[in-house]
């Protein structure tokens, strides 16, 4: 390994024993180290040890993705990163159970990685090298440092396109009451104007705002968009969200019409490519009040 330095991989295995044994690897073909900072936060103990976690992650993902990558080796790094996320995130979840003021840990170590430049920043359109249909993930966040979705709320990711923005990719987790999900057709309402934290009602007319503009330009220039579902999962902590990457979907038609609680709203259907795996995951419901 260069430089002497543990990989990563070797760190998960031995903080996380469902990762079964890992060897030793030196940055996959065509990657290159970046330029070192001298910024580097150096962590705490490890479950097994005092392995300075930060800095071994940082160190061992310090690449950047050329162009012309084969899937393979794309598919290797995704991989990578969700490694390098959960070992960080596990890091940040101990420190917060000894006390330290850390309100969130995945977000904490997706703040870390997209700090020191090693979350993937795709800004395109179009499936995300190294991530297949069906791909599924515990935390928005982990969406966020992989490329597929790099909001941690809303619900629409939009891109500059020349002088216009274009939306690139959408998650349906059943906050708005006007969404119909149909698998291979999805009618998904534009963001905004619900009561996100109580009945999650709509409760104003929707604006034009530029994430539901420019999921209305790329209806207007046909320009895909990724679709990821948040599926309500019962845990021993109680409800929570598995989020899963299910395919391009075309934006067929977009309208602005009156809701469910008479406020306009923004609906577009969303028709899945041919071509693609099919759905593995399920769709998702309206999972607020119900009168």
């Amino acid at each position: 390994m260069n430089n002497g330095v543990l990989s990563v991989l070797q760190i998960s295995a031995m903080e996380n024993d469902d990762l079964g044994p890992i060897g030793v690897r030196d940055y996959p073909p065509g990657c290159v180290p970046a330029p070192r900072r001298n910024s580097i936060s150096r962590g705490g103990a490890s479950r097994g040890g005092s392995a300075e976690v930060d800095l071994v992650v940082i160190e061992r993902l310090r690449v950047v993705l050329p162009a012309g990558f084969s899937s393979w080796d794309a598919r290797e790094q995704f991989f990578e990163r969700r490694r390098i996320y959960k070992v960080l995130r596990e890091h940040y979840e101990r420190l917060k159970a000894r006390g330290e003021n850390i309100a969130r840990p995945d977000l904490k170590a997706m703040k870390q990685m997209n700090d020191e430049g090693l979350s993937f920043k795709f800004e395109e359109s179009g499936d995300v090298p190294g991530v297949i249909v069906g791909d599924r993930f515990d935390y928005r966040s982990e969406m966020y440092v992989v490329g597929l979705h790099r909001q941690t709320q809303a619900g629409i990711v939009y891109v500059d396109y020349g002088a216009d923005k274009i939306a690139t990719s959408v998650v349906a987790s059943g906050g708005y009451e006007d969404d119909r999900d149909y698998g291979e057709v999805l009618h998904y309402s534009g963001q905004g104007g619900n009561d996100y934290r109580g009945e999650k009602r709509q409760q104003e007319d929707q604006t034009r705002s530029i994430a539901n503009e420019a999921l209305v330009r790329s209806f207007q220039l046909r320009i895909p968009v990724r679709v990821n579902r948040g599926h309500d999962v019962e845990t021993t902590k109680g409800w929570n969200k598995i989020y899963s990457y299910d395919g391009l979907y075309d934006v067929y038609n977009a309208t602005t019409e009156m809701g469910a609680s008479g406020y306009k709203v923004y609906k577009f259907e969303l028709r899945r490519r041919s071509n693609q795996p099919p759905l593995q995951n399920g769709t998702v419901r309206f999972n607020g009040f119900t009168r």
